[in-house]
């Protein structure tokens, strides 16, 4: 105890001949240490007070997604829980960096999903644009990014399919095995130019027997105009729909789910169009008549339909203006398009009339004499 004693005191008293005062150095280490551990502490507090990108995406998707439809709301939603948030998720939304995004881009390219991956330097573009604005982020990491760097550019589809393959579709669709019900539709797809996912969800209170029309709320709409539109249904569309009530029992929706509960899901259609159109063995669970939807001019989608109304229109001498009326492509100039719905309604109602005698022929038994307006493109 005595030699302990000593020992200290001859540590203090050498601190005294050296002229520091122990219990003053004691004193200031005691406040370094406190100091050090405010500024590890602030250090963290300002860590945890960083937007992480989860929070980031949460912020854009209810301010700034809340204007798009639900549908398109939730692809996205589900195509960053998968492909962006378990990456860069937990990150402070300031410390991404270029080579971040580039390994998002990059893993979604491995698995040859180019157009995705296009898809998703867009909406990270967004993102990271809603964030600089709001200064929740002092650099963009998708700056000078494009898609030439990723996915390449995207060529539009112009399939159209030519009169020939419509009469090749009368002889093709009946042997396919094809749910009666998507008979229907892709019929009334080309006979109206309908999107697959307005008719998909279209109930029958929107068709009026009487007036021989169809006025529904168009699904997709960049401009976000709230308005509805209305097909003059020829005799050749208004047969698919009275053969489409006989067998669905003419209930809320054209195309209920099973449950009945809502429509069906608008990628049912296309997935039994595709699945007839494969040169590989089927995919399991699927339909095996792999080919019974092949036509000459290569594949086919429910948009390739729509195209062709137009085109078949427009080769039957209506004017470009009346048929993209008539499949309801949004006129920009506010004036010019009002005009165009006062003073063109006849002209779409004879545009319907045109289309729908020309399919009559077309699907017709007797068409050996039929001249045909353009070949298979």
């Amino acid at each position: 105890m005595a030699a302990g004693f000593m020992c200290g005191y001859d540590h203090n008293q050498r601190s005294v001949n050296k002229g520091i005062d122990p219990a003053l150095k004691k004193a200031n280490d005691i406040q370094r240490n406190r100091q050090e551990q405010l500024a590890e502490k602030l250090k963290l507090d300002q860590q945890a007070a960083r937007a992480t990108i989860n929070d980031l995406f949460d912020r854009w998707v209810s301010l700034e997604l809340s204007q798009r439809k639900e549908s398109s709301r939730d692809e996205l939603v589900r195509a960053f829980n998968k492909d962006v948030l378990p990456v860069i998720g937990k990150m402070p939304a300031d410390d991404v960096t270029k080579a971040h995004v580039m390994n998002i881009l990059d893993n979604i390219l491995s698995r040859g999903a180019r157009r995705l991956a296009n898809r998703t330097l867009s909406e990270l573009r967004q993102m990271f644009g809603f964030g600089y604005t709001r200064d929740i982020i002092k650099t963009d990491p998708t700056h000078r990014l494009s898609k030439a760097d990723i996915g390449g550019k995207e060529t539009q589809r112009d399939r159209v399919l030519s009169e020939a393959e419509i009469r090749l579709l009368t002889i093709k669709i009946p042997e396919a095995g094809l749910h009666p019900a998507t008979e229907c539709a892709i019929w009334i797809m080309l006979a109206t130019g309908c999107r697959i996912g307005d008719l998909m969800k279209a109930t029958w209170d929107e068709i009026d027997q009487e007036a021989r029309t169809w006025v529904f709320s168009p699904e997709k709409d960049q401009t976000h105009i709230k308005r509805t539109h209305t097909v003059y249904l020829s005799d050749f569309a208004w047969r698919q729909f009275e053969r489409l009530r006989d067998y669905n029992g003419g209930g809320q929706w054209l195309y209920p789910n099973r449950e009945v509960t809502a429509p069906v899901c608008k990628k049912s259609v296309t997935k039994q169009i595709g699945d007839r159109q494969r040169t590989k063995a089927p995919l399991s669970g699927r339909s095996r008549l792999v080919d019974s939807l092949v036509l000459p001019g290569g594949n086919w989608t429910p948009h390739d339909l729509r195209r062709t109304c137009v085109t078949v229109m427009v080769e039957l001498g209506v004017s470009g203006d009346v048929a993209h009326l008539c499949t309801y492509h949004i006129e920009q100039d506010v004036i010019k398009r009002t005009y165009n719905r006062a003073k063109q309604v006849e002209a779409q109602k004879q545009a319907w009339k045109l289309l729908g005698d020309r399919l009559e022929i077309l699907t017709s038994g007797n068409i050996d004499n039929v001249v045909l307006l353009r070949q298979a493109s």
